[in-house]
């Protein structure tokens, strides 16, 4: 499976965007737009924080998949991945 790698941050710029950071040249890379125009701004927002951790949540799925074909799953990691998960969700939303 093939992606842009995260981080990616919410940018609200008259438009709701999701950008991928590029830290050594500065440069952004939109990944998405959130389109405001049919639904309320905090719908958007909330659109948006859900797809800036997408690369998170996938870290997190191969990570639990990986564990699970070698028959090592411990349920406080699985756990604590899930809870970062969710703590970067609340943090992109403003929650």
């Amino acid at each position: 499976m093939r992606t842009t790698p995260g981080p990616w941050i919410v940018n609200s710029h008259g438009i709701i965007e999701v950008h991928k950071i590029d830290n050594e040249h500065g440069n952004r890379k939109c990944i998405a737009i959130c389109d405001v125009s049919d639904i309320p701004n905090e719908e958007a927002f909330a659109n948006a924080a859900l797809i800036s951790i997408a690369p998170d949540m996938l870290e997190a799925l191969i990570a639990i998949q990986e564990a699970a074909q070698m028959d090592m799953l411990d349920a406080e990691s699985i756990e604590k991945m899930i809870s970062d998960v969710f703590a970067k969700l609340a943090n992109e939303a403003g929650a």
